[in-house]
């Protein structure tokens, strides 16, 4: 997700994106072990169930 400047209406965006650009300069965000390929079909599997989407099983 890219950084953008919030809208000028929107009082609490700007300090929760420096909150978040914080944890992502510090490695907390970004660096978790990837999911496997069962896991990543698994979860469309069950989006696609949620969904409705034809292809479920």
């Amino acid at each position: 997700m890219a950084w953008a400047p919030p809208e000028p209406f929107d009082f609490f965006a700007l300090p929760h994106a420096d909150q978040w650009l914080a944890h992502v300069r510090a490695g907390h965000i970004g660096k978790r072990i990837s999911a496997t390929p069962e896991q990543l079909e698994q979860h469309a599997h069950n989006e696609r169930v949620l969904l409705g989407k034809s292809g479920a099983i």
